[in-house]
């Protein structure tokens, strides 16, 4: 029993999941209480086509948000911005 606690994690990508969630869910309540601080009408809408897309009534238009985190604090730069994900290639076989 003890030596569970004693032995390295073999994978963290639960944990790192749900504390990047955390963060995106933080940083949209914060962006919704700047909103109420304006007096800005707004609908936001999490996790649909983006992290946080926001409808503002006034003027008809959407904003969409990617909340995005990093290892470390130093901010992001153009390359990191624009660096696409590698696309995984997957073998198929035709069953018919």
């Amino acid at each position: 029993m003890s030596s569970v606690l004693i032995v390295e994690q073999r994978e963290q990508a639960g944990s790192d999941s749900y504390n990047r969630f955390g963060y995106q869910v933080h940083w949209i309540v914060c962006h919704i209480i700047g909103k109420l601080q304006e007096d800005a009408e707004c609908i936001v809408f999490c996790e649909f086509h983006d992290d946080m897309a926001e409808f503002s009534p006034n003027n008809q238009q959407y904003q969409f948000f990617q909340i995005k985190t990093k290892e470390d604090s130093s901010d992001w730069t153009i390359a990191e911005m624009s660096k696409g994900k590698r696309k995984k290639v997957v073998a198929t076989k035709n069953l018919f």
